[in-house]
């Protein structure tokens, strides 16, 4: 995934106790792996305006959206 992609919630997964509706899209603020994890697994922050960010999540809980735009750079 990459920074400013438009993703939502994959069908069936859980994350936690969120309060974020599972129709919700969020757009990715970044993405990483850790190296302290060692999986290789990549992990994304998503900012769901208004209901908050998700910070160090599996990219593989999101989906990208039909109406999926990576912004420019500034």
């Amino acid at each position: 995934m990459k920074t400013g992609q438009r993703v939502r919630f994959r069908q069936g997964l859980k994350i936690g106790d969120i309060t974020i509706p599972k129709d919700a899209a969020g757009v990715v603020v970044c993405s990483y792996k850790l190296l302290a994890d060692r999986s290789g697994r990549e992990r994304v922050d998503v900012d769901f305006r208004p209901y908050g960010i998700l910070w160090a999540q599996p990219a593989e809980a999101f989906e990208t959206t039909s109406e999926n735009q990576v912004q420019p750079a500034a």
